[in-house]
């Protein structure tokens, strides 16, 4: 399940303030900033970024609507058009201020990636291309990074902007695409795959505009990496490298060095990764009867409870103090997705919205892409 929306991260990106990812699916991806440890006193407060089910008029008679929850409660947020929808696959929390990334539609089912700051959108869009996706997030000092792909006539490309400039990166190949941001210094890093002959995706790591492909259990089939993470010298992704025609071995690399890790059976994936200290964290999936979400802690695996025996996904991971905090979603009995995040294992179910009776019960429902912990 390469290159899975709702494993994107996702996940978010770290930083130099609080942390998040995204991840997608890591940095929120998917980007992950660096977190402050919540005073003993209180209880931390959890900010998650997905969509929910929205019942929409228009073209788009159903759909998925952007918006965030701290502390359980949903925030909606702004789009192009009431009609179209949109999704939020990042967010990062710098004092006061929120920041979401993702992307809004027109009526006409056209992408433009954007991010909003308290609510507000800034659109990502311009003259020379037709769309945008946004993927990873990462805030430094008063400077927004939003990391994603933009695409003109067919063709695609990873990108990033900061504070709404675009810098691409690579030359205009098929399906190249960025999931993850991280800012370190002065130097950018970004996690995604690019499809130079237009057959087999390449997981690969930019920093700085310059790429660094990385390994893959079988070379004639495709990998994807979905987050970065930095700390010190040592950069990390995670993401998936294909081991058979439909099989997926999740995976994290440090410094190009690959580790692959474990599963249930025979497949998996990796969205989000996350390092403190000597501890690696990566959250994603497992197939076991059904997809498990599940994180990894230096290897060890840790499987999370769904609603139901149909599934579900982890697809951002950060810790607070001896907390793991893991967002993502489960499928209820309907099959729709339910937004949640587990807090040790502790699952709390989020408000995704409600569905649409006459739409078909596998109509996709309502993600987490993203979660970040501050301070009370």
């Amino acid at each position: 399940m390469f290159g899975n929306r709702c494993g994107r991260t996702v996940a978010v990106s770290s930083a130099a303030v609080i942390l998040l990812v995204t991840g997608g699916c890591g940095s929120s991806g998917n980007g992950d900033q660096t977190q402050t440890t919540p005073t003993p006193s209180s209880e931390p407060i959890v900010y998650v970024a997905g969509y929910f089910h929205s019942d929409l008029s228009g073209v788009w008679a159903d759909g998925w609507a952007p918006c965030y929850w701290k502390d359980g409660v949903r925030t909606d947020l702004s789009v192009l058009d009431a009609s179209a929808p949109g999704e939020a696959n990042a967010v990062i929390v710098v004092g006061s201020d929120v920041y979401v990334a993702g992307e809004t539609r027109t009526r006409f089912n056209v992408n433009v990636a954007c991010y909003w700051k308290n609510g507000v959108r800034t659109d990502l869009q311009s003259a020379d291309i037709t769309s945008g996706l946004g993927n990873g997030l990462y805030v430094s000092g008063s400077d927004v990074y939003v990391g994603g792909q933009a695409a003109r006539l067919g063709t695609s490309w990873p990108c990033y902007w900061k504070n709404g400039a675009r810098t691409d990166l690579s030359a205009l190949v098929q399906g190249g695409i960025a999931n993850s941001i991280y800012v370190a210094g002065s130097d950018v890093y970004l996690a995604g795959t690019q499809n130079p002959l237009g057959i087999v995706s390449v997981p690969c790591y930019w920093k700085n505009g310059v790429r660094t492909d990385l390994s893959v259990l079988n070379a004639s089939m495709s990998g994807s990496a979905h987050s970065v993470y930095v700390s010190g010298n040592d950069v990390y992704v995670a993401g998936g490298t294909q081991s058979g025609t439909f099989t997926g071995a999740p995976c994290y690399w440090k410094n190009r060095a690959r580790t692959d890790l474990s599963v249930l059976s025979d497949s998996g994936g990796a969205y989000s990764i996350y390092v403190t200290g000597s501890d690696v964290y990566v959250a994603g999936y497992t197939w076991g009867a059904f997809t498990v979400p599940c994180y990894w802690k230096n290897g060890t695996r840790t499987d999370l409870s769904v609603l139901a025996a149909l599934g579900g996904i982890a697809s951002s991971v950060v810790t607070s103090g001896s907390s793991v905090y893991v967002a993502g979603y489960t499928n209820n009995a309907s099959r729709r997705y339910v937004p949640c995040f587990w807090k040790n294992g502790a699952r709390t179910d989020l408000d995704g919205g409600h569905a649409d009776p006459n739409v078909s019960d596998m109509s996709p429902d309502s993600p987490a892409m993203s979660i970040f912990v501050a301070n009370r």
